[in-house]
């Protein structure tokens, strides 16, 4: 491949988990260490140019003498795995080019938009659909070349978010089409690694309820309370007293496809005055 030419064929830019670019499905192989790192920089920023000197700090914790001479290495050694044509120098600083689809990062977000504009339409069938989808792009922690700046350190923990909130979205789909037995294990690990997030705990106390376990459910309500409790010394919010009121009154609102979307937040009028 020449050097001044795109990489040919469908190519796809990874840095949900390990930093990868695949073409065709085939690995491509990425410069190691600091080209590798240039790299995860400007896909952090894709399209914008981010300028020399910002990439030496986060490059170099020592300087060396001279600088933007070594840049033109590393950017020379990515052109002639990439094509000069991806990464870009505009004005002060350098860009890598992506196009539409090509960056698992915009992948993931735009999922996750369809999952949250489903969610709104109370489809919990396309809700579920696209936030697995989105989901399935994650393949670990996002930039973990950066791992050590403080330069994705913001964007690291939006994307984590996010995918938090997509499997709140998933989880409460498999609830709401009848997959209790299945969510009850999944939640009850997330609940290990996220102890203060109470909509896993609102779901788990569905899940359970829906499986004929009335007597666990009201169980992760007392444990939520003493916890929140314990911990912070506050009460728990009023998606989680909701639910726990209806599981003791065992109301049939319960079994519906609305309980679920209540426990994720969205709660319809007349529901909300039952």
């Amino acid at each position: 491949m020449s050097p001044n030419t795109l990489l040919e064929g469908e190519v796809q830019f990874h840095v949900l988990g390990d930093l990868a670019v695949t073409v065709n499905g085939v690995e491509v192989q990425v410069p190691a260490q600091k080209p590798r790192k240039l790299l995860s920089i400007l896909l952090s920023r894709a399209g914008q140019s981010v300028p020399v000197p910002l990439l030496s700090d986060i490059l170099w914790t020592k300087q060396p003498k001279n600088p933007r001479k070594a840049m033109q290495v590393y950017v020379f050694r990515l052109r002639h795995v990439l094509g000069h044509d991806r990464i870009q120098q505009r004005g002060e600083g350098y860009a890598v080019v992506t196009y539409p689809g090509e960056l698992d990062v915009h992948r993931f977000e735009a999922l996750g938009k369809l999952a949250m504009n489903a969610k709104m339409r109370r489809d919990l069938k396309e809700m579920g659909r696209h936030s697995a989808e989105a989901l399935d792009t994650w393949r670990g922690m996002p930039y973990v070349d950066l791992a050590e700046s403080a330069v994705a350190a913001h964007e690291v923990s939006r994307l984590e978010e996010l995918r938090t909130s997509l499997l709140e979205l998933r989880i409460g789909a498999d609830i709401g089409l009848g997959k209790h037995f299945e969510a009850i294990p999944e939640l009850r690990s997330l609940i290990m690694r996220f102890p203060f997030r109470e909509r896993f705990r609102i779901l788990l106390m569905l899940a359970l309820y829906r499986t004929g376990r009335q007597g666990e459910a009201l169980e992760v309500f007392q444990e939520t309370l003493a916890l929140l409790d314990r911990e912070l010394g506050i009460l728990p919010g009023r998606e989680t007293s909701t639910t726990h009121t209806r599981i003791l009154q065992s109301d049939p609102f319960l079994m519906s496809a609305d309980a679920v979307l209540e426990c994720l937040g969205e709660v319809r009028p007349e529901a909300a005055h039952r």
